[in-house]
């Protein structure tokens, strides 16, 4: 028998509902658990820390994505640190995800864009860098792995290898792998859905094919968050029957991405939310005309496009409020289990979202703050409560930081130096770094340690196409469903996007700076340049304005990312900004000019 209580709107019955339907004791969520303090039981656990990672779809941080999840709030922000400076390298689905896994920028190893031939799920990453993912890391250390939720696009797909569609319609068996270092796995098929779906499962740890299950269109059983969700409490369930070994559980809600589904109970929670009107929505024609041709191209945000944009964000909203009572279960659980005082949590999403920012009625794909900036927030054993930093983290930080969190609760001799050298064999080919130092800090929030300061932005769009000129390129017409898309033939770009605090230790820096400096690979050889100091919402495109040893330096800093690997993608010191003060001198850079 569950008891249970009636919170406003229904949602404290739906979460004792879900534990009840889906769960035995001692997950099943009674009312008024307290979920106040991280206090554990004295049951024999392993020191080595568990590790949640809790990674949401197009869930951005700047137009009001988290603002209706108040028990992220109080259960995660509240007893964590906020890093107001996260970031993706890509915003997009797949490269980004890749870059989650693997801790490597797109050019080493992670996804191009979302199809096999761009390494999405493609021979490549399989080969290469899953092989060194953070699963595998982390297995090797002797931890148990759980995996549920979207995992790259073009998982499971006929097309990527080992994948093949047969003419009666059956898929050979190669569509149904499990990626190494998983010992559970729920994996979606293809990209996010909420209904009518596919998921390979299987629970044999070194299972290299798993099950091939269907889901349809009935709530809750088919409804894939609370797949997700539920998936993850059974693993952390199992998990702790052996408590001397850790665990990572991966949650990877298919929410906020479209079809924006939300449960049948969160429905019209928030009819009539309108979207958040920043400075840059539905940016004017002067604006736009600055951009690169794909942004001059597009119109006004019109009244019916506003309704349905206004729709979307309602939708969003109220599927996040699934996610929303999925982090007070985890969080219960683990309490539960006498283990949330030895567990890590990390939530982010693998993108932002545009919703009306620069007349993109909804997407992602650009260089905006909207597209990059992403929910980043970690609590754990020894973290200050309630805290802020400004220092920049990636997704290329998680796989790292993971490792990390591990290999620093290790006594001397618990594990065998060839392991240990080995896991940190793939750690220094990884290109992101551990976060661990700075969330460890008492002084989270300082910016004068030794940090990163800049970070490589880039995307691969549809493809190049070439233009006579700019009538000539290639587009959706006005009228048709792409037409306020973020993505189009000649999107493709790589950024340095600079954060530098005045005052720092490092040499290099002289002066306060926030700014992002971007090549297009297109006919023009686009560039863009905001300086974010004095234009926040990157309204205005001020490449005309660099001097050229400026561009120079923007340019040389560019290559360098461009084609880091490890320790020189790393490297906190490396950069050269606007205000170094550095020779140009035998520096080969074509500067283009974009009046």
């Amino acid at each position: 028998m569950c008891s249970f209580s009636t919170t406003r709107h229904g949602r404290g019955l739906c979460i004792i509902v879900l534990a009840c339907l889906y769960l035995s004791p001692p997950f099943a969520v009674a009312a008024g658990a307290s979920t106040t303090n991280r206090k554990d039981s004295g049951t024999k656990k392993s020191r080595l820390p568990n590790i949640l990672l809790l990674l949401t779809d197009d869930q951005d941080a700047l137009v009001g994505g988290m603002s209706h999840m108040p028990k992220l709030e109080r259960l995660l922000k509240q007893r964590g640190v906020t890093f107001e400076n996260g970031f993706v390298h890509t915003p997009i689905c797949c490269p980004s995800r890749s870059s989650i896994v693997s801790g490597r920028y797109l050019h080493n190893g992670g996804a191009l864009n979302n199809t096999v031939e761009g390494n999405c799920n493609g021979p490549y990453w399989q080969e290469d860098a899953e092989q060194n993912s953070f699963a595998t890391v982390l297995q090797s250390l002797g931890y148990q792995t759980s995996y549920a939720g979207k995992y790259l696009n073009m998982y499971g797909i006929p097309g990527s290898p080992g994948c093949q569609r047969y003419k009666n319609g059956t898929r050979s068996p190669g569509c149904s792998r499990v990626p190494p270092g998983w010992n559970r796995w729920l994996g979606l098929i293809g990209n996010s859905q909420y209904y009518n779906y596919g998921v390979v499962k299987s629970t044999r740890s070194g299972a290299t094919t798993g099950e091939t299950i269907r889901h349809g269109h009935d709530y809750p059983s088919d409804y894939f968050p609370d797949l997700v969700a539920n998936w993850t409490l059974e693993s952390i369930q199992e998990f702790v029957k052996t408590p001397d070994k850790p665990f990572l559980a991966v949650a990877a809600w298919p929410t906020a991405h479209m079809p924006f589904t939300p449960a049948p109970w969160s429905e019209h929670e928030y009819d009539g939310l309108e979207v958040i009107k920043t400075p840059n929505y539905n940016a004017s024609t002067e604006n736009q005309q600055s951009k690169h041709w794909m942004m001059r191209w597009l119109a006004p945000i019109d009244a019916s496009t506003e309704e349905w944009m206004n729709q979307v964000y309602q939708n969003r909203t109220e599927a996040l409020l699934s996610v929303d009572n999925h982090i007070e279960l985890f969080v219960q659980a683990l309490q539960n289990a006498g283990v949330y005082d030895n567990t890590w949590i990390i939530y982010t999403s693998d993108n932002g979202w545009q919703l009306g920012q620069h007349r993109l009625s909804y997407d992602k794909r650009q260089l905006y703050e909207n597209d990059i900036r992403v929910p980043f927030i970690v609590t754990g054993p020894g973290v200050p409560a309630n805290k802020t930093s400004s220092h920049i983290v990636l997704n290329v930080d998680i796989a790292p930081t993971m490792a990390d969190m591990a290999l620093k609760a290790m006594k001397n001799g618990e594990m065998k130096s060839a392991v240990i050298e080995q896991v940190r064999d793939a750690v220094d080919n990884m290109d992101g770094t551990s976060f661990l130092p700075v969330i460890l800090d008492s002084g989270a929030a300082k910016q004068d340690d030794p940090w990163r300061q800049d970070f490589l932005v880039s995307y691969h769009g549809r493809g190049y196409a070439q233009c006579d000129n700019f009538w000539g390129c290639p587009a959706p017409k006005q009228g048709d469903p792409d037409y306020h898309m973020g993505d189009w033939s000649n999107n493709t770009y790589h950024c340095v996007r600079t954060i530098a605090a005045s005052g720092s230790s490092q040499a290099h820096l002289q002066e306060e700076e926030n700014s992002i400096y971007c090549r297009f690979l297109d006919d023009e050889n686009f560039v863009e340049y905001y300086d974010l100091m004095t234009d926040p919402w990157e309204l205005n495109n001020a490449a005309s304005s660099l001097t050229v040893e400026q561009k120079i330096r923007y340019e040389r800093r560019l290559e360098e990312l461009r084609i880091c690997r490890g320790k020189t993608c790393r490297d906190a010191s490396s950069g050269t900004h606007a205000f170094a003060t550095t020779t140009t001198a035998s520096v080969d850079v074509e500067i283009g000019v974009s009046d």
